[in-house]
């Protein structure tokens, strides 16, 4: 028998083949728990990159929101307005020609855990049957969006903007609105479809041009000189307040009552 036969030398070569295996074992477990923040941090940025792309339509936005939601990533500023996606956004009439599609998406959150919108811009979006349950929307746009069956649900919508939108079949149960510019808002649409759940004593200070009445109701509606909480206010500083960029209820303004909300 040879000098590398012996017994002992065999047992050398089994141990090196075993600690070659538990090397390559090890190499490969420590680049999963290392490489894989890195994966995550580049699906993010990619996530990101998707819905800052200057593309109308979908565009693989909505998978962007659920991958980032799932992440907890916070949401606050989200911009897919028309107007920052290429859609062609007429600022005069809160019109859309090519629109953002997000329909059926998903930003719901809890009476404990309020999903955080704050300064979101979907003004000119297709939102249509999205749920923005027990959202915070304060100082966001939905100014001509298409919101038809949207689930407002426990949502509070303070300083934000519902010009021109479509709300009709909107659920607004348990919703808040301070401040809130509805002016042109279509709250009705023909007879049968109007917005659902809306509770007046949830609305303070909402507010509209006088030359931009919402629709509420099919047919005329009913303006009264009131304490009210509803606000008609003079569309002459309409332009400054545009120019400026402010938000909330302009100074020039007048307490009514719409009957509908009574």
């Amino acid at each position: 028998m040879k000098w590398y036969e012996q017994p002992i030398f065999r047992n050398i070569e089994h141990i090196g083949i075993v600690l070659a295996i538990l090397a390559v074992l090890f190499d490969t477990s420590w680049r999963f728990f290392v490489d894989r923040p890195i994966a995550n941090e580049e699906r993010i940025e990619r996530a990101w990159e998707t819905l800052s792309r200057k593309i109308p339509g979908n565009s693989g936005k909505m998978e962007a929101i659920s991958f980032l939601r799932e992440k907890g990533i916070s949401l606050v500023g989200l911009d897919l307005s028309c107007g920052s996606m290429g859609g062609r956004w007429k600022q005069k009439n809160a019109s859309c020609k090519s629109r953002t599609w997000l329909e059926n998406a998903n930003f719901s959150g809890t009476e404990t855990n309020r999903t955080i919108l704050n300064y979101g811009d979907f003004s000119g979006t297709n939102l249509k049957q999205a749920n923005f349950s027990y959202a915070d929307l304060w100082r966001a746009s939905f100014d001509g969006s298409w919101l038809h069956e949207v689930d407002f649900t426990g949502a509070d919508f303070r300083n934000s903007s519902l010009r021109s939108a479509l709300l009709s079949k909107a659920n607004f149960e348990n919703a808040r609105f301070y401040n809130t510019n509805i002016s042109g808002a279509k709250f009705c649409r023909f007879s049968l479809k109007c917005a659902q759940n809306l509770d007046p004593n949830k609305f303070l200070l909402m507010w509209f041009w006088d030359d931009q009445p919402p629709i509420l109701k099919s047919g005329p509606y009913a303006l009264e000189a009131s304490d009210s909480n509803v606000y008609v206010c003079n569309s002459n500083q309409r332009r400054t307040y545009l120019e400026d960029g402010r938000t909330g209820r302009p100074t020039e303004c007048v307490s009514k009552r719409i009957a509908i909300f009574m």
